[in-house]
């Protein structure tokens, strides 16, 4: 079984930003064609046109959805689906209402029009592809003009025509998470950051218990939660804000240390009645409660120690417990007092201690003042005089010079005691690197050597002549009286001061003055063959005929000396000359006067006197470099008695 299906891409209908997703679903339950006949009344097998038929239809069904029917089966604007071909006239579905024989389904990604034209057809196949061709084909067609939406609900139809007959039922429906008359709203239920919510039969979100907001992400609060101090994170919990706490986050957190007060708002310190300072810890009405002042003193409120005691004449102390004493008897601002059992008695400021107040605690010694500082005392306090390049009260840090930068152009600072000293940068001096100098002029190249500035670091270096190396150019360099020839260089193993040479290929040699392979890059010309020679070249090249030259590159002309006699015609070939003689004369050079003997009249055999033209010679000679003499044939052609005469000469030359 195969199920074909076709949605064209130019019917895509979209609803807001969400493509619709649906299925048009046909599930044929009966089809009856008993005669085995097409609709127009004739066989669709067998050796009859006509019925009776002797053989079974190859059926196939097809569905085809269009907004309006136009009479042409293959106008499916809505998409069509066809079903697995069968060998026989009638078909009927299982017990399944799904069974997938019978099942034809189009998927849909285009906003569901709601009306339709739906055709159910059966064909009859000819060539085992589903093919159709022309209505001769066709065995039934039903027609149904449709107001469908989507629904679960299957809708049962009929048709009945003079050949056949069927029964199909039929629905549309959405995808799943595709909701809507069209299948244009897409809501998949979610439980998680999105949103929290399910999904109703239209699409719309039905948020969960707690939940709330349009995409259900929003928890929602006990009623006693404050939105200004506590918030939702989950449904009905209060997680109170920084600053808050209690069950409904309607407590303030104080400030940190206060002591009798309260707060609106985090942070703050309201005082209670009858107290007060910034931690609320003054009781204003401490006097009143404790009554701390003696011998009639009053008492007063303040900011620092909750009261203070105005003592009558004659007391004195906190809280005006101490008889004074008349005279100057305490020291450094001690504070005489009478007592029953001791008499006068001295209560000595800070600092001090003795019987009248006379001696410090901070007495100066050697150690109080560090780095030198001198210990000054004045009215029980003690205090340093610090040496320059020192601070504090006891001298103890040193001041650095180095905060100001006074280094210039890129100088690093170094603190010392009283004074800094700058470590200037390549190219610079002076107490504070203001002076630009040349690096060079402190940086000598010996042998000739160029010393340069490097661009980055300002760094000096030398640039030394050939034969010498070293940071300062002070070193000879063995290769330099050391001369290797033929693009070799020279070098010098590592521990070792002797130069040797690196040869470049084809050479040989302590001084690579040796060609190994001269042929190696020799090109002899014109065919000629390289080969090693004891020659000075080391190397002579074997030139083919006709050549000469070092590298064969000269073409021989052996008419150059003119050798033929008689100012005959010359013709030089590759390995010899020949001369084209006139009537009278042959030899190699044309050199011998030909004389016509008697014997010539027993050997030439007389021709047609009738034919008559110009004395013309050929002459075939031999080679140059043939080893032994060979006879040379010339004919003659004479005008006067037409004889052809072939003479053996030989050449004695």
């Amino acid at each position: 079984m195969y199920l074909a299906v076709m949605t064209p891409a130019s019917k895509t209908y979209f609803c807001g930003s969400v493509l619709s997703n649906g299925r048009f679903q046909v599930l044929v339950i009966t089809l009856n064609n008993n005669r085995g006949i097409t609709r127009d009344g004739r066989c669709c097998s067998g050796p009859s046109s006509y019925p009776p038929c002797f053989g079974a239809c190859s059926t196939f069904l097809r569905i085809c959805l269009l907004h309006r029917w136009h009479g042409n089966p293959r106008a499916c604007g809505l998409g069509f689906a066809t079903n697995h071909i069968y060998e026989k006239n009638n078909l009927a579905t299982t017990n399944e209402v799904h069974s997938r024989d019978m099942f034809l389904e189009v998927n849909f990604q285009y906003s569901w029009p709601g009306n339709i034209t739906l055709l159910v057809e059966a064909w009859h196949d000819i060539d085992g592809q589903g093919t159709i061709n022309d209505n001769s084909q066709l065995i039934l067609r039903t027609e149904e003009s449709l107001e469908l939406f989507p629904s679960p609900m299957w809708i049962t139809s009929s048709s009945v025509t003079p050949t056949s007959e069927i029964e199909f039922s039929y629905r549309v429906i959405c995808n799943e998470n595709y909701h809507g008359n069209s299948c244009e709203i897409f809501c998949r239920p979610r439980d998680d950051s999105i949103g929290h919510f399910r999904c109703a039969g239209n699409g719309s979100r039905v948020c969960m218990a707690g939940w709330e907001g349009e995409f259900c992400d929003r928890a929602m609060c006990t009623e006693k939660c404050l939105n200004a101090s506590g918030i939702c994170e989950r449904p009905f919990e209060c997680k109170c804000r920084i600053g808050w706490y209690g069950d409904h986050c309607d407590k303030c957190e104080v400030y940190p240390g206060c002591l009798n007060g309260n707060c609106f708002y985090p942070g703050q310190c309201i005082c209670y009645d009858g107290w007060f300072g910034k931690l609320c810890d003054i009781d204003l009405n401490y006097c009143f409660k404790n009554n701390p002042c003696l011998h009639g003193g009053s008492c007063f409120r303040d900011n620092i120690n909750n009261y203070t005691c105005a003592c009558p004449k004659g007391f004195a102390g906190p809280n005006c417990q101490y008889h004074l004493c008349e005279g100057e008897f305490c020291e450094n601002g001690g504070t005489c007092m009478m007592t029953n059992v001791y008499g006068r008695q001295c209560l000595c400021a800070k600092r001090f201690y003795g019987h009248r107040c006379q001696h410090s605690l901070l007495s100066c010694d050697e150690t109080f003042c560090k780095n030198g500082g001198k210990c000054i005392e004045n009215g029980g306090e003690r205090s340093c005089d610090c040496i320059p390049g020192y601070f504090g009260n006891q001298c103890q840090d040193e001041i650095d010079e180095c905060t100001s930068d006074p280094c210039l152009n890129g100088g690093t600072c170094r603190d010392g005691v009283n004074g800094y000293v700058c470590e200037c940068s390549t190219g610079y001096a002076g107490s504070q690197c203001a002076t630009h100098i040349d690096p060079c002029d402190q940086f000598h190249c010996f042998n000739g050597g160029t010393c340069l500035v490097m661009t980055e670091s300002l760094r000096p270096v030398c640039n030394c002549r050939r034969g010498y190396s070293g940071e300062r150019c002070e070193v000879a360099d063995p290769c330099r009286s050391f001369q290797c020839f033929h693009g070799g260089s020279c070098t010098v193993k590592a521990g070792d001061s002797r130069p040797f040479c690196l040869c470049a290929t084809e050479y040989g040699g302590d001084h690579c003055e040796r060609n190994i392979n001269p042929c190696r890059g020799i090109f002899c010309q014109n065919g000629g063959k390289c080969a090693v020679s004891p020659m000075q070249n080391g190397f002579v090249c074997f030139c083919k005929q006709g050549y000469t030259g070092e590298v064969c590159e000269t073409k021989i002309n052996n008419c150059e000396s003119s050798p033929c006699k008689k100012n005959e015609i010359c013709k030089s070939y590759s390995d010899s000359f020949i001369c084209i003689c006139p009537s009278g004369f042959s030899g190699k050079r044309c050199q011998k006067s030909l004389m016509v003997s008697d014997q010539r009249q027993n050997t030439l055999h007389p021709q047609d006197e009738s034919d008559k033209g110009s004395a013309v010679t050929a002459v075939k000679v031999a080679s140059s470099s043939s080893l032994t003499k060979k006879p040379r044939y010339l004919t003659f052609l004479i005008s006067a008695t037409i004889l052809f005469m072939f003479v053996s000469i030989v050449d004695q030359t």
